[in-house]
Formats: C-alpha cells, sequence, structure tokens
C-alpha cells in the first residue's frame, strides 16, 4: 500500500471493519465513506442510566429522603415503562408499526407530572397520606395517553402502549410481590419491595444483561428477525457505497 501500487488500480477497494475506538487515526476516518453501525441499549441499561447514574435527576441516590416515600416507586415503575418502550421501539416484528421519536424530555415530563401530582396530595392529607388506586389510574392514563401516547399516531400501537402504562400503574404496584412483567404475559418479575435504596440497586444490578422478548410482549423469533432486518440493510447500505466508489 505504501508503494502506491495498489492504489493505482481504479477498481481496488479497501473495507476495514471495526468496534467504534478512539485509537482509530482520524486521518484514515476523514479519508473514507463511513457506516457506522451500534447496538442500540437494552432495557438494564437504561435502568442503570437513569437511576443509578448520579448525574441523573432520578438517581436512587438523589431520591434517598424524598417524600412521600411512594415516589421513588413510581420513579423505577416510569424508568421500566420508559425502558421497555426504548426496548420495544427497537424490533419490527411484533414492536410497534413505525419508529416514533421517544426522548429524555418525555420521561422528564412524566417525572414532572407525577412528582407534582402526587406532591399536592402528599401536601393535602400529609398525616393519613396513602397512594389510592385512583391516583394510580390517573398516572397510568396521563402517561400512556398523553405524554408518551400523544406522540402514537397508529390506534394499534396506542392501545400497546396502554395496555402496558395501565398493568405497570395500577392498584398493587406499591405492594409487596408486584408482577412488574405483566405486560410481557407468561413470565414473573416481582418489583423490590419497600423503599431500600440498596435493595433497588441490587435488583437493577441482577436484571439480565439481554432481557427475554416475553419481558416485551414480543414473539420469541422478533430477535432473528431483527437481527436478519440489520443485516439485509447492512448490504445494501454497503453495496450503495460500493457503487459510489
Amino acid at each position: 500500500l505504501k508503494s502506491g501500487d495498489i492504489a493505482k488500480e481504479e477498481k481496488f477497494k479497501l473495507i476495514l471493519t471495526s468496534k467504534i475506538e478512539s485509537k482509530l487515526p482520524p486521518l484514515l476516518l476523514k479519508s473514507c465513506k463511513q457506516i457506522v453501525i451500534e447496538n442500540e441499549q437494552g432495557l438494564k441499561k437504561n435502568m442503570i442510566d437513569q437511576l443509578l447514574n448520579d448525574t441523573s435527576p432520578l438517581s436512587l441516590h438523589k431520591l434517598n429522603n424524598i417524600k412521600p416515600k411512594e415516589l421513588k416507586k413510581l420513579y423505577l415503575v416510569l424508568v421500566w415503562f420508559f425502558s421497555l418502550l426504548l426496548s420495544r421501539l427497537r424490533f419490527s416484528k411484533g414492536g410497534f408499526t413505525k419508529r416514533y421519536e421517544i426522548s429524555q424530555s418525555d420521561l422528564r415530563n412524566a417525572e414532572k407530572f407525577i412528582g407534582k401530582f402526587i406532591i399536592s396530595k402528599y401536601e393535602t392529607d400529609e398525616v393519613e397520606f396513602e397512594v389510592s388506586a385512583e391516583m394510580l389510574e390517573t398516572v397510568g392514563k396521563m402517561i400512556s395517553s398523553l405524554i408518551f401516547g400523544g406522540k402514537f399516531d397508529d390506534h394499534g400501537d396506542l392501545q400497546a402502549l396502554q395496555r402496558c402504562g395501565f398493568a405497570l400503574f395500577r392498584s398493587g404496584m406499591l405492594g409487596s410481590h408486584f408482577n412488574i412483567l405483566e405486560f410481557g404475559g407468561s413470565d414473573k418479575l416481582s418489583a423490590p419491595e419497600g423503599y431500600n435504596t440498596m435493595d433497588y440497586v441490587e435488583w437493577i444490578k441482577n436484571l439480565p444483561e439481554k432481557e427475554p422478548m416475553d419481558w416485551l410482549g414480543l414473539p420469541e423469533d422478533a430477535e432473528t428477525t431483527q437481527r436478519e432486518i440489520i443485516e439485509r440493510k447492512s448490504t445494501e447500505a454497503f453495496q450503495r457505497i460500493l457503487e459510489a466508489i
């Protein structure tokens, strides 16, 4: 290559593959046509980023002394809902009919609504405060139908989103043995009980690195199908680049 003999061949093309790496020479990157294929974050990674990252507004350490204490569990379930939604959006088969733009701002808006709504009730009746089934139903409707659901223009997609929200924000979610996978179907995973921060941290760390498709309410072959779609799109992208150079 240094001699330039190969470079004189008009049809010569060199294809390099690499992980995203800071050690790659900048000059090489600038002189290449690039295709970047990134693995999207799974459910556990999103949970860690939102709840175990000290820079996050929803960091569990920042929620240590929050009042009422029920907000900690509500925020945990909110982040689970958000992470579940992002994970489903990665898959074409069984997920949603299109890729909706769901962002951190939607999560922040949901967090602010829950905080203001619950705290307003808490300040009104602080001595005998209890998060009622009606309050949880209101939270579920607001989050799934408006804050996140407002972006969904397909009726079937919106219904799937609402089923998820109503399955999570319901009577019993603050009690013991609350199955946080009820939306998914056959599997069962109890949410952490009580409000101890370390119990929440351990629960998140013990989540599997790659969530089962059933947790997302998707068919078992959804991941295989998605991999095939990505491979096909990558091949098509390579072909377009080869034709262009």
